[in-house]
């Protein structure tokens, strides 16, 4: 008798187990991930509902701008459902005079929490070069004892710019801002003229410096001409929020004394207008001119926005 309710519980407990899989996340918020991808407001996940997110799966530093040195670290979080899971993580930098090897805020080993919790993974510059370095994020996930691999090596490759202290004016280092490895700027005739109508503001103005403000890289510029505006008010010695690097077509260095057509974005919230790796910057003398005569020959005038 005592052996048959033996037998019965153990059977209820491979049923019950059959039943309760093991459910991982592993996430990004939409507020965090604002902060390094300024285009994107939404959350990014890494593992959603146990499937993996197929942009682990290509070479996601190719395809997102190199995080800015004021952003010293990432915060994620993760929780798990079912059988217990456990986490190994490991991380490395590509170049040590640049970057220092990643750091956790937890154990680099242990249990994925059933509740939702948050970590942070530091990437601090050493401020000896100015660079750009690979950051490497490794997680693995495995059953409670650990021989059975259940989701990963989830691999996750960053880019990150670093800078040597005292050189971040244009002032002092004219070609500061150093171009990315791989440029992934889109400037074709059809996408800069959308630019126009996607722009909060196009304004055409000469490149003066690159200053700091706030622990945020602006640059400062002295504007000739403007040609549209929204409601952020435009002065003639104006300050533009760099939130990317990828700006010019060829992803080359600001030039001072150097004009620019600007296709720029404001944000209301802060009052502040800013450029980013989907606006756009057009040399004066070299296609600047050329694309807004372009625009004003248009038949097709931009469709109306809702604001």
């Amino acid at each position: 008798m005592i052996s048959k309710a033996i037998s019965v519980l153990l059977l209820l407990s491979i049923c019950e187990s059959k039943r309760r899989p093991s459910h991982l996340n592993v996430f990004i918020e939409a507020q965090e991930v604002a902060r390094f991808l300024y285009d994107i407001d939404s959350t990014l996940y890494l593992v959603r509902d146990s499937k993996v997110a197929p942009m682990l799966q290509k070479p996601l530093g190719l395809l997102v701008p190199p995080i800015v040195p004021s952003i010293k670290d990432i915060r994620f979080k993760f929780n798990s459902s079912g059988g217990r899971v456990r986490y190994l993580m490991s991380f490395m930098s590509s170049n040590t005079t640049i970057m220092k090897h990643p750091r956790a805020s937890i154990s680099t080993t242990g249990f994925v929490p059933r509740k939702t919790k948050g970590f942070r993974v530091w990437f601090p510059c050493t401020g000896k070069m100015t660079g750009i370095v690979y950051l490497y994020i490794n997680i693995s996930f495995s059953d409670k004892s650990g021989r059975k691999m259940l989701w990963g090596p989830l691999y996750l490759g960053l880019r990150r710019r670093c800078n040597a202290r005292n050189n971040h004016s244009l002032r002092t280092a004219p070609q500061a801002s150093i171009a990315p490895t791989m440029c992934n700027k889109r400037c074709t005739k059809n996408y800069i003229l959308s630019r126009f109508c996607l722009s909060d503001y196009v304004i055409r103005a000469r490149v003066e410096s690159e200053v700091k403000k706030r622990g945020r890289s602006h640059l400062r510029v002295r504007v000739t001409k403007k040609y549209k505006k929204g409601r952020v008010k435009i002065t003639r010695r104006q300050l533009l929020e760099l939130r990317g690097r990828e700006l010019t077509c060829n992803c080359s260095q600001f030039i001072r004394k150097k004009s620019y057509l600007f296709l720029g974005k404001e944000d209301r919230r802060r009052k502040v207008l800013y450029v980013d790796n989907l606006a756009t910057a057009l040399d004066w003398d070299e296609n600047g001119k050329q694309m807004l005569r372009m625009h004003r020959k248009r038949k097709h005038r931009c469709p109306r926005r809702i604001s």
